[in-house]
C-alpha cells in the first residue's frame, strides 16, 4: 500500500518547503515520494526542525542555489552538519545587490519574463545542468535545493526537473503557485530588515506567483528551445544523464 504522503510540509523556521514526488509523467510513471525537495531559505533551521529535516525526512544532500553574496549574509546554519552534503550551484552571480536588481527588472514585467531572461544569459544553462548532476550523484538519497524566497531559482529548477522527466506543465504551474501563500510573510520579514538591501525596493510583481507565470515561462522554452530537454541538451546535459534522473526519481 503507497503511504498517505502530503506534498507541503510544516516546519517552524523553515518556508515555502515541499516534496516534489507524485506528480505522474507523460509515460505513466509517477515521481517517487520523499526524495526530492523544494524549499526556501534553510539558514535559521532550529534543531528541532534540523531533527525532523534530517532524521524523519532522511536529507543528506542540500543544493544551495543562492550567490556567494547571500550565503555570506545569511549563513548556512545546520545545513552545514558534517552528515549533510552541502553543494552551492549559484544561479546568480551576485544576488542580493540593489544594484543587480535593478538591472534584472529593468524592462521585466512580470516573473515570466524574467525566468526567461535568466535561462537565455551566459552561462545559466550550464549552472541548471550542474544542479542536476548533484542530484544524479546523490543515488537516490533524499535531497533539497533551495534558494532564498523558494519561489524563482527553486521554481526554474523544478520545471528543469520535472520537465525532463516529462511531468505535465499544468502540474508544474500548479506547483509553481503553491510558494503564494507564504509571500505575504516572507515580504514583511525583508521589508522590517533595515539590512537587508531588497528591502522595499523589489517590484509589486515580484511577489506573484501565479500558475500563469510559469505557464508562460514554459511557453517560451517550447517556443524558443523546442523542449525543455532540448534546451538542457544544448547547455551540456546528455542522454545518460536524463537516463539517470528517471532511473533515480521515477516508480
Amino acid at each position: 500500500m503507497t503511504p498517505d504522503y502530503t506534498r507541503e510540509i510544516p516546519f517552524a523556521s523553515i518556508q515555502n518547503f515541499r516534496d516534489l514526488g507524485g506528480y505522474q509523467t507523460a509515460h505513466g510513471q509517477t515521481v517517487a515520494w520523499r526524495r526530492l525537495f523544494r524549499s526556501g531559505n534553510l539558514a535559521d533551521m532550529t534543531a528541532g526542525d534540523f531533527a525532523r529535516f534530517h532524521h524523519e525526512l532522511g536529507i543528506r544532500v542540500v543544493i544551495d542555489l543562492r550567490s556567494r553574496f547571500e550565503i555570506d549574509r545569511q549563513g548556512l546554519g545546520l545545513v552545514s552538519h558534517p552528515d549533510i552534503i552541502h553543494r552551492n550551484v549559484s544561479f546568480v552571480s551576485d544576488g542580493g545587490k540593489k544594484e543587480t536588481n535593478d538591472r534584472q527588472f529593468q524592462g521585466i514585467k512580470h516573473m515570466g519574463e524574467l525566468y526567461l531572461n535568466m535561462v537565455r544569459s551566459s552561462g545559466f544553462g550550464t549552472k541548471l545542468v550542474e544542479a542536476l548532476q548533484v542530484i544524479t550523484a546523490s543515488d537516490g538519497a533524499p535531497l533539497v535545493f533551495h534558494c532564498f524566497a523558494g519561489k524563482d531559482r527553486t521554481s526554474i529548477l523544478a520545471a528543469a526537473v520535472l520537465g525532463t522527466l516529462e511531468v505535465s506543465e499544468i502540474d508544474i504551474a500548479a506547483d509553481y503557485a503553491l510558494s503564494n501563500p507564504f509571500m505575504a510573510a516572507l515580504r514583511h520579514r525583508i521589508n522590517e530588515d533595515k539590512n537587508d538591501p531588497n528591502a522595499n525596493t523589489l517590484p509589486e510583481f515580484f511577489w506573484d506567483t501565479s500558475a500563469g507565470l510559469m505557464q508562460f515561462f514554459l511557453d517560451g522554452i517550447r517556443k524558443e528551445y523546442g523542449s525543455m530537454k532540448d534546451y538542457l541538451q544544448a547547455n551540456g546535459a546528455d542522454k545518460p544523464l536524463f537516463a539517470k534522473l528517471e532511473k533515480q526519481l521515477l516508480v
